[in-house]
């Protein structure tokens, strides 16, 4: 039985383990490469015209969200001097591209969030002590494929997410960096 006189906390707080998870996003927005639809708008990819295999069931026709026009525009304006027929083909390979890419997304990619989580205990005083977990925002609606570089960025800005979650309900974190630089190499608050 529990000693009501016992001091309710007995020690700050501290970190016994950090971690990264990354997690499978089973309800991704993909409309950033775009959208497919069974009408014919401004700008779509004929996918049956193209070849582009698909189901039965999809629809026929994919929009780009940067849409054709839109990359001649940016391509002329670039500079290189391209004739106009590399830059058409450019732009349309590029719309193709990102058509082919959400109809692999869940093949050889697929969207992720990223979480920095953090174990924490605590004494309750007689000898009984408790383990919490405290995790940071998280980052969600990640390519999974995206440069190992960018990656690291994201896991650190949610360990330094998670550092000031933990120094808001007063954990000790003299320990963090040494935790967190043995998860992610690069991190250096």
């Amino acid at each position: 039985m529990r000693n009501p006189d016992a001091d309710d906390l007995v020690s700050q707080p501290t970190i016994k383990k950090i971690k990264i998870k990354e997690e499978y996003d089973d309800a991704p927005d993909l409309s950033h490469l775009g959208e497919f639809t069974n009408e014919f708008v401004d700008g779509v990819i004929d996918l049956h015209e193209e070849r582009i295999t698909t189901t039965s069931w999809m629809p026929r026709y994919f929009v780009p969200a940067y849409l054709e026009a839109e990359r001649i525009k940016d391509m002329r304006a670039d500079g290189t001097g391209r004739p106009m027929e590399t830059i058409r083909n450019l732009a349309h390979l590029a719309c193709i591209d990102d058509a082919k890419r959400v109809l692999r997304h869940g093949d050889d990619w697929y969207m992720m969030g990223i979480t920095a989580e953090a174990e924490v205990t605590y004494e309750m005083g007689n000898g009984c002590s408790r383990i919490t977990k405290f995790e940071s925002c998280g980052i969600w609606s990640v390519e999974s494929d995206s440069e190992p570089r960018y990656l690291d960025e994201l896991r650190i800005e949610e360990l330094d997410d998670l550092k000031r979650h933990l120094e808001r309900f007063n954990v000790d974190t003299s320990n963090f960096n040494r935790l967190a630089r043995e998860i992610v190499e690069g991190y250096h608050p």
